[in-house]
């Protein structure tokens, strides 16, 4: 099984270690990280807009309509999956919280959401990674 959440990870992890010099500079520094992680996002938006662009054709105004709604929604998706991979960090791989497997929920199913969030003309979810 592919982990595709560990390319968020590396992100992230990338953006913690640009901000360490905070510590040393003073908090004004966190402004980099801030820029750093705007970046990322609007770099990935505008991937996934150009992934699409065919499927979905607009003009330059909407698109940049589409790109920061996009922003947005890909940070959302970004705080799921740590918050997803957490929970089952502590749930599953270390079995910390025991209680409530009691409460039947052992055969829940998980739903996957497609990172694009954007769905081809046949309906069917395209995948691609950010």
């Amino acid at each position: 099984m592919r982990q595709w959440q560990a390319a968020i990870f590396r992100r992230y992890a990338v953006l913690v270690a640009i901000g360490m010099p905070a510590f040393f500079f003073g908090p004004r520094w966190l402004i980099v990280p801030l820029g750093c992680w705007l970046g990322v996002l609007l770099a990935r938006a505008t991937r996934a807009l150009g992934k699409n662009r065919r499927v979905y054709p607009a003009g330059p105004g909407r698109n940049f309509l589409r790109l920061i709604t996009l922003i947005p929604i890909i940070a959302t998706l970004d705080l799921a999956a740590f918050i997803g991979s957490i929970n089952w960090l502590l749930m599953d791989k270390l079995h910390l919280t025991g209680s409530r497997r009691n409460n039947g929920l052992s055969n829940r199913r998980v739903l996957y959401i497609s990172y694009n969030g954007m769905l081809d003309p046949l309906g069917r979810a395209r995948s691609f990674l950010i």
